[in-house]
């Protein structure tokens, strides 16, 4: 069909979310089943045994084109559910980015807390062993998992701390 994602559907199968994929996981589960689908049926689609069924076109949910600044992250105007769905969401391109003192970064894993702080702040923990970056939004904070300074590699917040902290002051 020379529409995106219309034409006939040879199979489908169901498969079961949790509700925190990220983009490149689903792919990539995606991806490979429909692999196997295709491997396990291809001769009976070739043999005309298997026929294609049309679409139902009134469950199709549409979207904008994404954009590279969809991926900039609103502490003040978005709660942390939000952000974590657009985190998720945005993994691979556009990614999700913020300035973090003088470093450009693309947080690539959160976990969602409860808090009550001003939107927009950020703070390191770093007692009891335990060491941490929350940045705090409308409603709830993200306890940044990984992330990724531009031009580099992705890494978990411990390294990260270890390498750029010094860089967040500002």
């Amino acid at each position: 069909s020379a529409k995106m994602d219309a034409g006939p559907v040879y199979l489908q199968q169901e498969i079961e979310l949790d509700g925190f994929e990220a983009k490149t996981e689903l792919y990539n589960q995606l991806f490979t089943l429909g692999g196997q689908l295709l491997v396990e049926n291809i001769e009976k689609i070739v043999s005309g045994e298997l026929r294609p069924n049309d679409q139902d076109e009134t469950n199709a949910t549409y979207s904008r084109m994404i954009k590279k600044e969809d991926g900039k992250l609103d502490f003040i105007n978005k709660t942390a559910d939000e952000l974590d769905r657009e985190i998720r969401a945005y993994a691979g391109w556009p990614k999700s980015y913020t300035k973090l003192g003088e470093l450009d970064v693309a947080i690539t894993s959160v976990l969602v807390v409860p808090s009550d702080h001003e939107p927009g702040l950020v703070e390191i923990i770093d007692e009891d062993a335990a060491l941490a970056l929350f940045i705090y939004c409308k409603e709830g904070s993200l306890d940044v998992d990984s992330l990724q300074p531009a031009g580099k590699k992705e890494m978990k917040i411990r390294e990260f701390l270890a390498g750029y902290r010094k860089y967040l002051s500002s």
